[in-house]
């Protein structure tokens, strides 16, 4: 995972590098995988973190860990056999436990455990991350971009950072 992870944005600059032509401004946080393609490994350098929004869910990669924030959205649940319009809504008042989900790729691939209760110190970095992408307005190396967050993601991402694997209180029970 942590030697191959690309998104789509990564397209860009690959081209860019085999054409040998500068990366335009508007290819946003893309990183090229051509050494990778090559049998290199990825420069780790580039990106620590990969975003992006499906349905208006954050969804955060970073190594072989995958956090959803829901936010305002419905809630998610992966075993839930209710039809979409059935699920509850997420209240943004509600504990951040249920308002984020944590995978460890690399023993759960099918994204069936939330692991975020165990993992809080590792939320609140992941957390950390992504709220100073949002304030650089990219996940790569370079200059600051202008930032197309909504606000309740960063709210929820701002309530995240706090967390710790210290034991939990009577109200998070």
């Amino acid at each position: 995972f942590d030697d191959g992870t690309i998104t789509l944005e990564d397209f860009f600059a690959t081209a860019a590098e085999i054409l040998d032509r500068p990366l335009a401004q508007e290819a946003g946080d893309s990183v090229s995988f051509l050494p990778q393609l090559q049998g290199k490994p990825q420069d780790k350098s580039q990106r620590e973190l990969i975003m992006s929004s499906l349905s208006n869910k954050l969804v955060l990669r970073y190594k072989h860990w995958k956090l959803i924030c829901v936010g305002e959205q419905e809630l998610v649940d992966r075993t839930d056999s209710k039809p979409q319009g059935e699920r509850k809504i997420t209240d943004p008042n509600a504990p951040w436990q249920e308002q984020v989900v944590l995978y460890n790729l690399k023993e759960d691939m099918a994204e069936t455990t939330n692991v975020a209760q165990q993992n809080r110190a590792l939320v609140a970095e992941i957390a950390k991350l992504a709220i100073n992408a949002f304030v650089d307005g990219r996940t790569t190396v370079g200059p600051a971009r202008p930032n197309s967050c909504s606000e309740p993601q960063i709210d929820l991402l701002k309530k995240l950072v706090v967390l710790t694997d210290e034991p939990k209180s009577a109200v998070e029970k």
